[in-house]
């Protein structure tokens, strides 16, 4: 009964939410997903927590907005805490991941631990022009919120030539037919003006991030992702994490997994983060 889930609207964003098996995990997903992503994890973490996966802002069915920068969805996750009104366990992949850590310090009285998900960082902000994610997220803007075929836009996808490591690869190579179905069937509910900052360089803007985890008061789990097969979680920025973190960070590399991590090693990681979240 614990994997029941209905939609909902909190603070003004549709949500997945599961029953009240617990206390309240809050997740976050990254950008061009949508709340579905994380439903190979929600049999084991609903069976203990409230599981609560809000469509970010421009995402699914949540609203569209003027401005899709990381603080916004930030702001976002705050007034999501405000509505639950009670300590939670905030969880992140990528772009959600760097929203836990901006909402862990803004609201740290509400926030009882995060577990980010191969948070980007620097790999999304300075130095995107040195990876292939430049060319990636041009490439799915005229895909984002068109009315066509999955298959159309799944087919298309696929045929995207993306450096991998030293090679230049099609995206059918590297993701699975089901995986970019999914990616389709999300870029058709995105708003395109969610990757205008991205490729204009400007998502990090106000986003202080080596700054902002000197607030961060709370347990940290992280999962780091093989940068050689897409991991966006680079080795400067793990020293930052140490760094600032300190004895509250827990890192965990998964070797042979790339950046969407929740997928092909659900397994793992809802072991780990089922685990980290009994120690709480």
């Amino acid at each position: 009964m614990s994997a029941v889930i209905t939609e909902q609207s909190i603070a003004g964003l549709n949500c997945g939410v599961g029953l009240a098996s617990g206390d309240p995990l809050l997740m976050f997903h990254g950008v061009v997903r949508r709340w579905q992503t994380y439903l190979p994890l929600w049999p084991v973490l609903s069976q203990r927590w409230q599981v609560i996966v809000p469509d970010q802002r421009g995402h699914g069915r949540s609203p569209r907005t003027l401005s899709y920068l990381v603080t916004d969805y930030i702001d976002d996750a705050v007034a999501l805490l405000e509505a639950i009104g009670k300590p939670t366990v905030l969880y992140g992949h990528s772009l959600g991941a760097m929203v836990a850590f901006g909402a862990a310090t803004r609201r740290p009285n509400l926030v009882r631990a995060v577990i980010a998900e191969d948070p980007p960082f620097s790999t999304m902000g300075e130095a995107i022009g040195e990876t292939q994610y430049l060319d990636y997220f041009r490439s799915l803007q005229p895909l984002a919120g068109q009315a066509l075929p999955l298959e159309a836009i799944a087919a298309r996808l696929g045929q995207l030539q993306i450096r991998h490591g030293s090679a230049t690869r099609m995206l059918r190579d590297i993701r699975d037919e089901v995986s970019l179905r999914f990616t389709a069937s999300a870029l058709t509910r995105l708003d395109p003006a969610v990757l205008h900052p991205i490729v204009g360089g400007r998502w990090l803007d106000g986003y202080r991030w080596p700054d902002m985890l000197s607030g961060v008061k709370c347990p940290s789990l992280v999962f780091q992702a093989d940068l050689d097969i897409g991991g966006m979680l680079r080795g400067h920025d793990v020293e930052f994490l140490q760094q600032y973190l300190q004895e509250k960070l827990l890192l965990v590399p998964i070797k042979g997994c790339g950046h969407v991590m929740h997928w092909p090693h659900a397994t793992s990681v809802a072991q780990h983060a089922s685990i980290f979240l009994e120690t709480l």
